[in-house]
């Protein structure tokens, strides 16, 4: 196993450990099973705490709820053909400015698009995307968030 693997996992592990002493998790919306699946798999992995909701109704349940702030959301744009993406986006951030906010489209979204004044959105993932580089997304965008609120 290489030292920058290592590393890498030492990193992620760090602030997932950080992430679950404050009671934080990270918000997977989706309304593919898979994609719910398989990120809360793979993030699960490196020691994150992950909630999924393959429904916009669902979401705000979660987001709603006392019982799972939420430091990052990983959201599908068009959830049954609709921008509704966007409109959790908007209302994660509108009650916590810290959290991180990815937006994943098979649609090629341009952040100025969706987001033009740059103040919600912190990235796009285009679909289908590597587990991977999602895993590389979070860890950035929560090593930035920690760096920000500590």
């Amino acid at each position: 196993m290489s030292t920058e693997f290592k590393e890498k996992v030492n990193m992620q592990h760090s602030i997932s450990c950080r992430l679950n002493e404050r009671g934080e998790s990270i918000l997977i919306v989706d309304d593919d099973p898979m994609i719910l699946e398989l990120g809360k798999s793979v993030l699960g992995l490196y020691g994150y705490e992950v909630v999924t909701a393959s429904t916009c109704e669902k979401a705000f349940s979660i987001i709603e709820s006392d019982n799972t702030p939420i430091a990052l959301a990983i959201l599908d744009l068009n959830l049954k053909d609709r921008r509704e993406g966007m409109a959790i986006a908007t209302f994660l951030h509108s009650n916590n400015p810290t959290v991180k906010i990815i937006i994943c489209s098979g649609s090629e979204p341009l952040i100025k698009a969706i987001d033009p004044t740059g103040e919600i959105v912190d990235t796009c993932l285009n679909k289908p995307y590597e587990m991977y580089v999602l895993a590389n997304e979070v860890e950035r965008l929560l090593s930035l968030r920690m760096e920000e609120i500590c």
